[in-house]
């Protein structure tokens, strides 16, 4: 009897352990697919030729913006002051910064006119999230490997960071941003931010 306990106890570990597996392949097949299909929209979008500038800006920052995590990511750039801020002090920030984040994924993404867009690997992380390994090919010729960490923890995919030459653009902006947050409030780093998104324009 402890002999067929234990195989039956063998078993469903070996169930779990193929369900857990299959998941996670899912999973990151999943994200894979989410950043491959906007991929190609980015490059659709800059291989236009019937578009106006403005037009084409707004179509691109339409798609990116619609695959942002805006919520993980204000969180966590923020630090320990979001949970101390206000709900209009929380939605104003995240108006300002969606902008500057947009606009910041916009320029990795299409300054040098990319030609191609090809995800060549996908990874689950756990916790909801997987890595998603993409080659950009340029006009320039210069090729640009970028990873995107997205989420699937909601049940929609988004970005929630992107590395770059192996640092973390989240954690970067952690770093610019926490302290000033800690010393003037949630309410002070959205002005901070707003003064040079204004100086960049």
């Amino acid at each position: 009897m402890k002999r067929h306990g234990l195989t039956l106890s063998l078993a469903y570990v070996l169930i779990a352990m193929v369900s857990v597996g299959t998941w996670a392949q899912q999973a990151s097949d999943g994200a894979a697919k989410f950043v491959q299909d906007m991929g190609d929209q980015v490059v659709s979008i800059v291989a236009a030729g019937d578009m106006t500038v403005d037009s084409r800006k707004e179509a691109l920052d339409s798609v990116l913006r619609d695959g942002v995590g805006i919520d993980s990511i204000s969180a966590y750039v923020v630090a320990g002051e979001w949970s101390k801020a206000s709900d209009d002090e929380r939605a104003r920030f995240q108006e300002v910064f969606s902008d500057y984040l947009v606009a910041a994924y916009l320029r990795l993404v299409t300054d040098s006119e990319p030609k191609s867009f090809s995800v060549t690997s996908a990874k689950d992380r756990g916790e909801g999230t997987s890595m998603v390994a993409t080659y950009i090919e340029n006009a320039t010729g210069e090729p640009l490997n970028l990873f995107w960490v997205i989420s699937n923890d909601t049940g929609n995919y988004k970005i929630t960071d992107v590395m770059v030459d192996g640092v973390s653009q989240a954690k970067t902006y952690r770093e610019e941003f926490a302290g000033v947050a800690a010393s003037k409030g949630v309410d002070g780093l959205t002005t901070a931010l707003e003064r040079k998104i204004k100086r960049t324009k």
